[in-house]
C-alpha cells in the first residue's frame, strides 16, 4: 500500500529531479523514494539521531504514564 502526499521542491530541485529521472528512465516518485529511503537507512546509523530518538520516546512514554494517571483519578 502506498500513501500518496504533497512535497513543495525547489524550481531548480525538481527539473534536476525531472531530468534525472529521464535520463535513467525511472518516475521523478522513484527517484523521490530512493532518496528518502538511503536518507532514512543512513539516520539509523546515526548515533545523535538514535540518541534524540530514544529520548523522545521516554518523553513520550512518561507524558502517557501521566496521561493514563489522570485517567484513574478522575
Amino acid at each position: 500500500m502506498s500513501k500518496q502526499t504533497a512535497i513543495r521542491l525547489p524550481e531548480e530541485l525538481a527539473q534536476t529531479l525531472e531530468v534525472s529521472a529521464r535520463i535513467k528512465g525511472v518516475s521523478f516518485n522513484q527517484i523521490v523514494i530512493t532518496a528518502l529511503t538511503d536518507y532514512l537507512a543512513r539516520l539509523g546509523s546515526d548515533d545523535e539521531f538514535q540518541k534524540l530518538a530514544f529520548e523522545s520516546v521516554a518523553r513520550d512514554r512518561a507524558l502517557l504514564k501521566r496521561m493514563a494517571q489522570l485517567d484513574v483519578e478522575e
